[in-house]
């Protein structure tokens, strides 16, 4: 595209228009700078004028800031640029900015029971509070359709007993999807219906974390741990809009627990979240557990009922 449009810095002279006698000037848009954009920056742009603000700085701390050095826009290394309009202010460890009203926190689960917590916590979020919207984000396709199938179809029966006769859904609310390798007609309908509904889970992977105003959501729940830092903003973005409160918890296995030091050093600091109190809330063969010894969470009696009643649907299928 950018070859026949003659964007691109080696296009070919026939590949660009003669005809035209109007210059073009070319915009590229971007709310982040990273790796990404600056490749793209250097196949579509010729000695580009970097226009921004940094707002952690004031007039004066940018005004010099601009004779240090510099990351230019169309390479990924730092270098002396003296030509201001080729030169962009070099990005520093800046703070996030999310709103105060978001209650962020973190979850630590072994690999074998995050399926099995995930499920409780979902659980435990809609008895609490039946009219609410949670979006859940995973890390592939894949993922994304076969939670959606377990949360929308998983039933159970309250007793170990598997009673055919009394079992009921897992979760009553219903449950979306939403990733990248849907139909276009098909995304736009779970987002409808989503948006649309007052008790409801989507499940879907980053496609859903930038650009879409879903509103009402009141819990993010990051079932996998973004890439970067940076899209852990943008997930929980989804919640705690224009002065609404929100909740964000993080699933952490305990070898990515160095996460939230990462997290830390953008100024975002979240709380350990009360799973074990959440645990003891659930009965177990009809009876909440009595007052005993801690337990480890995969040894819980209601963690070990949950994971058989997923064997057997697992089974099942």
């Amino acid at each position: 595209i950018l070859g026949l449009l003659g964007s691109r810095n080696d296009a070919s002279d026939e590949n660009k228009s003669k005809t035209d006698p109007m210059q073009r000037q070319n915009l590229l848009l971007s709310a982040t700078l990273n790796e990404k954009v600056n490749r793209l920056a250097n196949i579509s742009l010729k000695n580009p004028v970097m226009i921004g603000l940094d707002e952690q700085k004031k007039p004066s701390e940018r005004s010099s800031a601009l004779g240090k050095k510099h990351t230019s826009l169309l390479s990924d290394d730092e270098e002396e640029i003296p030509d201001k309009h080729n030169n962009i202010a070099e990005p520093a460890v800046d703070d996030f900015k999310l709103p105060a009203q978001l209650v962020q926190r973190y979850v630590k689960v072994s690999c074998g029971s995050r399926l099995a917590v995930l499920l409780t916590i979902l659980k435990s979020q809609f008895e609490r509070q039946v009219s609410q919207k949670v979006v859940v984000f995973m890390s592939t396709c894949d993922a994304v359709d076969f939670h959606h199938t377990v949360l929308s179809q998983l039933e159970w029966s309250r007793g170990l007993a598997l009673d055919t006769d009394k079992k009921q859904k897992f979760l009553g609310c219903k449950v979306f999807r939403l990733h990248g390798n849907m139909d276009q007609e098909d995304r736009k309908k779970s987002y409808l219906g989503f948006s649309s509904e007052k008790s409801a889970i989507l499940v879907c992977t980053d496609v859903a974390a930038r650009g879409l105003d879903i509103p009402k959501v009141r819990c993010i729940i990051q079932y996998d741990s973004p890439g970067e830092a940076s899209e852990y903003v943008h997930r929980v973005g989804r919640t705690a809009r224009i002065g609404e409160k929100g909740e964000a918890l993080l699933f952490l296995q305990p070898v990515e627990l160095d996460y939230l030091k990462d997290l830390e050093l953008h100024g975002v600091s979240l709380t350990e979240y009360p799973f074990q109190k959440v645990l003891d809330g659930f009965p177990v063969n009809g009876e909440k557990p009595l007052k005993r010894k801690p337990i480890s969470l995969d040894m819980h009696p209601w963690i070990l009922s949950v994971q058989r009643t997923l064997e057997n649907y697992v089974a099942s299928e």
